[in-house]
């Protein structure tokens, strides 16, 4: 997308762009990289690429051929490449790229929110998801979990509360809400402003992803949940997101596409004496997360260029 954008962009940038400068870009969209190295081929400037997804793992069919184009003319072009996580840096090194030319820049949350009330004492133990609604995520395995512990443990069912924010697009009609049962509720779409409120009251905010296709991703809703204090209910393929929260403690992962060993660990956070000892945990580690020290490391290297 947006390629009509990548040669105009490319001539105003390289009018005000000299050797001495860094041209630096952020992708998604890869018109932003694309634009960069045009700008840095006519200027002889320096090239920083910062990858905060992946994209050659994402690219299948007639695309793939293409994409590997333009991952090795960007990856032998730049100065330095900047990467979000360590599967994407180790991709990169795989394909060829000097581990000196690489920084790990992680993401993070920017601001902790001042707003956020105490944990809750209460019950049921409310689990939240808040965030996107499509296959890549298949968050209606909490649906399914659900109703395996209703059928199984109904009555440690009983101490728990699902409620999924996202919002009200054909993968949410057609997927989602068929699979809405007793104990889940559907918010409808949440505004950013909204956000704080509804994870105030929430005991764990659930995270999922559908497939080894995205092990290389940490979502920033991870990221949300820790700045608001909240312990973590995952469904999630081996790899970076699973590995930071079970490194750090602050939450319960299952494999995704396993709705019994979902369900498993629902029923472990129907205690609230264990909520409360991953709360604790996630305090604990949370400036570890803050995104501003890893874009300042990141800055400090361009500067050294």
């Amino acid at each position: 997308p947006y390629v009509n954008w990548v040669a105009p962009a490319a001539r105003s940038a390289s009018r005000i762009v000299g050797p001495q400068d860094v041209v630096c870009s952020v992708y998604p969209p890869l018109a932003n990289h694309i634009a960069a190295y045009h700008t840095a081929r006519r200027t002889g400037s320096r090239l920083v690429l910062d990858f905060r997804d992946e994209y050659l793992g994402l690219s299948h069919g007639p695309r793939r051929w293409l994409a590997q184009r333009w991952q090795k003319r960007l990856l032998e072009r730049a100065d330095l490449v900047s990467v979000a996580t360590d599967r994407v840096a180790e991709g990169f090194i795989g394909q060829g790229l000097a581990e000196e030319r690489l920084h790990l820049t992680e993401n993070g949350y920017w601001d902790a929110p001042e707003a956020v009330a105490g944990y809750p004492v209460d019950e049921p133990v409310r689990v939240v998801y808040i965030g996107a609604l499509s296959g890549a995520q298949a968050p209606e395995i909490l649906c399914e979990a659900m109703a395996m512990l209703r059928r199984d443990a109904p009555r440690q069912a009983e101490r728990l509360e699902v409620e999924i924010y996202g919002p009200d697009n054909p993968y949410c009609r057609q997927v989602l809400l068929p699979r809405l049962g007793q104990g889940v509720t559907y918010g409808g779409y949440l505004s950013a402003a909204r956000v704080t409120e509804v994870l105030s009251g929430a005991h764990v905010g659930f995270l999922s992803l559908a497939s080894s296709d995205y092990a290389y991703a940490v979502p920033g809703k991870l990221y949300d949940y820790i700045a608001h204090s909240r312990p973590v209910l995952a469904s999630l393929p081996t790899g970076s997101a699973r590995a930071l929260i079970e490194g750090d403690g602050i939450g319960l992962v299952s494999t995704c596409g396993d709705a019994a060993a979902l369900a498993r660990n629902l029923e472990q956070l129907a205690d609230p004496g264990l909520c409360r000892r991953l709360h604790e945990r996630v305090v604990a580690v949370q400036p570890r997360h803050a995104a501003a020290p890893h874009f300042l490391s990141l800055a400090a290297r361009i500067l050294s260029l």
